[in-house]
């Protein structure tokens, strides 16, 4: 007999080949029984009798179960659009199945599979056939005995209601139909895990009951009703596992940072704007936060170009000057980290504010006793010193400032031993648009690096363009008090977005010398540094070439990629902002950390190779002043998909707009980054339920708040799974 707990690879599960383990593990994260059964259904079809080809009429919906006779891919004669056709036939007769728009379909059925198909009929030029219809594999053609599939059996005709899974490469939802159905047959008693006492709260049937009914329903409703349950044990197990990382934070200690009122007041007209009122609003929000005894785990969520950057300084220093403390600042990238180190040094260093840079090619520092941004070079032992003595007050490097030695290599990093600080108060973490379960972890062995043997854990304040829908701040980000802000600074004005094709291209290059010529600069990103000769897409470096001697002879070129040195890198950025480049030509590098306002044409080649947030992270590089700003997306792929993506973006107003339209087009896994993380599907189809995160919130609350923990402990022990899982510290 089967437990919740066995690895499939040892259940004995008919057709599960050593091939089909492996894809259920990669694709969908499915290793156990458990596993299996709570990869939910997304929906449920209602299908009628099978209906027999030679009997079909135009017009008619049908379902039908034939075989795979033969298929081909071929072209529309008015306008070329590529189709796969099938010839599928029983006994009756044989039926011509297009797949407009879907020239894949060809690769995805072979001859001889069994297959069902749910459709329309449709009649032209005489010609009947079966337009994009829905379809299932119910056999594979045996082909040298290699595939195991076609050992699942035909579907019983009377069945109604069929459950639709999530699918993967390789793996069919007929066929994890077929495999939860084998399971449930040979799983033993299944003890629930949840206490009596939420169960009569909640009304939960007994866990075995719920699982025959969310994979075999006879009726919709007893379906329906099923998969909310198990939706909601996810779902109380994550906010049990939130509500409990928060109380563990909430009972560490901290240093107290008083907010300065008049440092912040005698600050604010320095700057060269105005704050905004989100800007005031979230800036209050975490000098309030770093005046309790207990570390702020807070995240500054504002989109491109909001000004993040301007709040943590705020914070950094009051931090600095109110409680005599050190920050330190990680970003993601060497160019991010020395746009930082010039920015605060701008905002800082006049206010006897000494400010460091630290990264895996350099270190830096501003002057001691001089009021000046300028700053100089230092060794990395004697720096490393002076942070340990207190004599550095922030300290702002790449994720350089965590990392160990590399193996096989002398640990040149940190020549004098791990980073110490004399007191570290506030911690800063710049994630830009990533910021998903792999960033918390970084957040967790941050925190842990820079706490060092201090007593008293320092504050944690992350940043993040990736807009935090309420239903994950309530769920994934639960344990993390969140602050917003909703509007851009004054000065900046919207950015034109036009979708172009390779052949309209020069379109772009006409608006590049145009804004030239009126003194504007402008990006051109391209998806690879070289030629490939695996992947078709633009390369920077041979782009750089072809435009400076045949598109823009006339104007100024850089080009800018990671293979750069650094020094190469910033002698590049340099000259760019000082206006000596025109034209900027790199690889997805300046996806963050490039703020050249007088830049006003972003123009990205091969715009289908990249994710909506890496899009809009682009163009958020271009409309950063009062000057109208464009951005080009030239797509190689000319497909409905890629047009409906890259028009989501063109569309949006705002991160948050993208994230929607993300979170529609590929789920909330990919958006959040735990595709591969172990997360449950379960649980990322609960995520989007706002009532019923609302009720196993209140629920979890008051099972914690009765000590419930204690006579569950099967129960803790899933938690404890949970909060490892997403790293909820």
């Amino acid at each position: 007999m089967l437990t919740l707990e066995t690895p499939l690879s040892e259940s004995h599960l008919p057709t599960l080949t050593t091939r089909a383990l492996t894809r259920l593990a990669e694709g969908l994260g499915i290793a156990t029984v458990r596993d299996l059964l709570w990869h939910l259904p997304l929906r449920y079809e209602t299908r009628g009798a099978v209906s027999a080809i030679g009997e079909l009429r135009e017009g008619a919906a049908v379902t039908i179960v034939g075989t795979v006779l033969q298929q081909r891919v071929g072209r529309t004669m008015r306008k070329k659009l590529r189709f796969a056709e099938t010839t599928v036939a029983d006994p009756t007769g044989k039926l011509s199945v297009v797949w407009f728009h879907q020239p894949w379909m060809a690769e995805r059925l072979r001859q001889g599979d069994r297959v069902m198909l749910s459709g329309k009929i449709s009649k032209s030029a005489g010609r009947t056939y079966l337009a994009n219809p829905g379809y299932e594999i119910l056999a594979r053609g045996i082909r040298g005995g290699e595939e195991a599939f076609a050992l699942i059996p035909p579907p019983a005709e009377a069945a109604s209601l069929i459950p639709i899974y999530p699918e993967t490469e390789g793996v069919t939802s007929r066929w994890l139909q077929y495999l939860a159905g084998e399971a449930m047959n040979r799983l033993g008693a299944v003890a629930d895990e949840f206490p009596k006492s939420v169960r009569e709260r909640e009304n939960l049937q007994p866990v075995d009951v719920t699982l025959r009914n969310v994979h075999a329903p006879s009726r919709r409703e007893e379906a329906e009703r099923a998969r909310r349950e198990l939706l909601f044990r996810e779902l109380f197990l994550l906010q049990c596992a939130v509500l409990l990382a928060r109380a563990h934070r909430e009972a560490q200690r901290a240093f107290t940072v008083k907010l300065d009122a008049p440092l912040i007041k005698d600050f604010l007209p320095s700057l060269p704007f105005t704050l905004t009122q989100s800007q005031r609003v979230a800036a209050y929000e975490i000098l309030r936060d770093m005046e309790l005894p207990r570390p702020m785990h807070r995240l500054l969520v504002g989109d491109v170009g909001s000004g993040k950057t301007v709040v943590a300084a705020i914070a950094a220093l009051n931090a600095v000057k109110s409680a005599k403390g050190q920050t330190a600042l990680m970003a993601p990238t060497e160019i991010l980290a020395k746009q930082h180190f010039a920015t605060f040094a701008t905002m800082l260093a006049p206010l006897k504010v000494r400010i460091a840079l630290l990264t895996g090619s350099e270190s830096r520092v501003t002057p001691k006793r001089v009021q000046s941004e300028r700053a100089i070079h230092t060794s990395k032992p004697k720096l490393f010193a002076e942070i340990a003595s207190g004599n550095i007050d922030i300290l702002i490097g790449t994720h350089a400032l965590i990392s160990g030695p590399r193996r096989g290599r002398p640990n040149r990093l940190k020549p004098t031993g791990a980073l110490r600080f004399k007191k570290l108060l506030l911690a800063i973490i710049d994630e830009q648009h990533r910021f998903g379960v792999l960033q918390r972890k970084r957040m967790e062995e941050a925190e842990q690096v820079f706490r060092g043997a201090q007593a008293s854990a320092p504050h944690l304040l992350t940043l993040t363009a990736t807009p935090i829908p309420r239903t994950l701040a309530l769920t994934i980000f639960g344990d993390l008090d969140l602050s917003l802000l909703k509007e851009v600074p004054h000065d900046r004005r919207g950015v034109e977005t036009i979708i172009l094709t390779p052949r309209q291209e020069e379109r772009a290059f006409v608006r590049v010398r145009g804004e030239v010529e009126k003194g504007h600069q402008a990006f051109i990103i391209c998806p690879l540094v070289s030629r490939s000769e695996k992947i078709e897409a633009k390369a920077a470096e041979e782009e750089f070439s072809r435009m400076k001697t045949g598109v823009f002879p006339e104007l100024s070129l850089g080009l800018l990629h990671g293979r750069m040195k650094s020094d190469q890198k910033e002698r590049v950025m340099r000259e760019f902002s000082r206006g000596k480049i025109d034209v900027l030509i790199a690889t997805p590098v300046v996806e963050v950390g490039i703020d050249i306002p007088n830049a006003t044409v972003m123009l990205v080649e091969g715009a289908e190779r990249f994710g909506l947030a890496q899009l809009h992270q682009f163009r958020g590089r271009v409309g950063r002043s009062d000057l109208p700003s464009f951005c080009f997306f030239i797509a190689h792929d000319r497909g409905s998909v890629v047009r409906k993506r890259l028009e989501a973006v063109a569309k949006a107003e705002s991160g948050s707009d993208v994230a929607a339209a993300d979170l529609k087009l590929r789920g909330p896994g990919e958006l959040l980054g735990v595709a591969q993380s172990g997360v449950p599907d379960t649980t990322m189809q609960a995520i989007g339920d706002l009532t019923l995160i609302t009720r196993a919130r209140s629920a979890a609350r008051d099972f914690l708040l009765a000590g419930g923990l204690r006579t569950a402990p099967v129960l803790a022990r899933r938690i404890a799974q949970v909060k490892t899982k997403l790293h909820l510290s």
